[in-house]
């Protein structure tokens, strides 16, 4: 199994609760066309002078996994692509953020 965490800055007028819907949303439709195996629930960040070894500030974070890595890169080219009707979920997702990491 394959993961990838993003941690994420929402956009200023982007209510954690307009956010979580979106990244639910997006999950759905993932886990439908078999694109992802799951979502983990999203957490608040903590920053800790030592334990945080990122220095942007970012609130929130999740976990995609994925079953193999065929499976992970289908996502990737599908919604970077902007095709299909998972696109406009994703650029809804993405809009609502002003700043964010992933690492697989």
């Amino acid at each position: 199994m394959l993961h990838m965490l993003s941690a994420v800055k929402l956009g200023a007028a982007v209510s954690p609760e307009i956010f979580y819907s979106a990244v639910a949303e997006l999950t759905a439709y993932l886990e439908q066309q078999k694109l992802i195996a799951s979502t983990s629930a999203i957490g608040r960040r903590f920053k800790h002078s030592v334990m945080n070894t990122d220095a942007a500030v970012l609130q929130f974070f999740f976990t995609n996994s994925f079953d193999t890595q065929e499976q992970l890169e289908a996502p990737v080219e599908y919604l970077t692509g902007q095709r299909g009707t998972g696109a406009p979920l994703h650029e809804k997702l993405w809009s609502q953020l002003s700043d964010y990491r992933c690492t697989c």
